[in-house]
């Protein structure tokens, strides 16, 4: 018990301290350090239990309040530290079945990964319609306030474009971006995380094979239903395209693992692969487009399904 709370305090201070360096250097290790700041939490969740991931943030959202503003302590809690305990609960909840294995134990089932996903979407989409609301009311007043903070930075815009147009581009990619930044961070740090556990043979579940994974059955109806009421005017709008962005990267993610498990013992897997994620990185949006759209259409169409036969079974990526 004692191990467990010098643990649970150690990286809620961790997690802060990276949060706080983040702010004192340059852009690049500004992203490197927030990518990196729920890290300690989602360790500790896989090693130690959700308490003492819980624990852990609440420790370093105290911290954040104490060093930094009672608004940074917050906001740490709810967009780092609460998800993060709540996914390493997730990802460690198991329920024995009626089958049972050659030793005579009972199959135990875990939580699928697919569904944690799909509660990483809501996340994302829920902490995006947040920021809206702490930056302004309303969308004009966040037109303005967008104004505002671009002159100030003293941007060099193209000719064609207004001060005004580039605050209404703005504010169009917010929920978007904040939306698909927080889900990769939270994707990335899970990952980590859960290998670091394993490594450290403290990760009390199997691995998962993520090649495998699938999302809720209901997650088409909620693309469906984000990008319709994406047109709405107003926050309405804003906040249904922020959803819809984190629903969107989630299929992006399944149709990776799609052609991480159709690629499984054909000689070309590397160059294959190598291929994907440089087009991801050259050639977005449309090579999103394309890997997301391998995943929409598995239910009709299962790709794995029909590679199954021939592919070598391993548990790995």
């Amino acid at each position: 018990m004692l191990g467990n709370i010098i643990v649970s305090l150690a990286a809620g201070i961790i997690s802060a301290v990276v949060l706080v360096a983040a702010t004192q250097g340059s852009t690049l290790s500004l992203f490197a350090f927030i990518f990196l700041a729920p890290l300690p939490v989602t360790i500790v969740g896989f090693g130690w239990g959700w308490r003492s991931a819980l624990f852990a943030a609440i420790v370093s959202a105290v911290a954040m309040t104490l060093f930094v503003t009672p608004n940074a302590g917050v906001s740490h809690l709810i967009a780092v530290g609460l998800p993060m305990a709540i996914c390493s609960y997730l990802l460690m909840l198991n329920r024995a079945t009626n089958e049972y294995n050659a030793d005579g134990s009972p199959v135990i089932e875990w939580y699928p990964p697919g569904r944690v996903l799909g509660a990483l979407t809501l996340m994302a989409g829920s902490l995006a319609a947040i920021l809206l609301f702490s930056i302004a009311a309303n969308e004009s007043q966040l037109e303005i306030a967008t104004r505002e903070y671009t002159e100030q930075l003293e941007l060099k815009l193209p000719d064609e474009m207004t001060a005004d147009d580039f605050a209404k581009l703005m504010v169009r990619g917010l929920t978007p971006v904040a939306a698909t930044f927080w889900i990769t961070v939270a994707c990335f740090n899970l990952w980590l995380g859960a290998w670091v556990t394993e490594v450290s043979g403290r990760l009390a579940r199997p691995w998962p094979d993520l090649s495998l994974m699938t999302l809720p059955n209901e997650t088409p109806l909620a693309l469906m239903l984000t990008v319709g009421l994406s047109f709405l005017p107003g926050y309405a709008g804003l906040i249904a395209l922020g959803f819809a962005s984190a629903v969107l990267f989630a299929y992006i993610i399944v149709g990776l693992a799609i052609i991480h498990n159709i690629t499984r013992g054909l000689a070309a897997r590397p160059f294959i692969l190598f291929m994907v994620y440089a087009g991801l990185l050259l050639l977005n949006p449309f090579s999103s487009i394309i890997v997301a759209m391998i995943a929409i259409g598995e239910p009709i169409s299962p790709i794995r399904r029909r590679f199954q036969s021939s592919s070598p079974k391993d548990g790995g990526a």
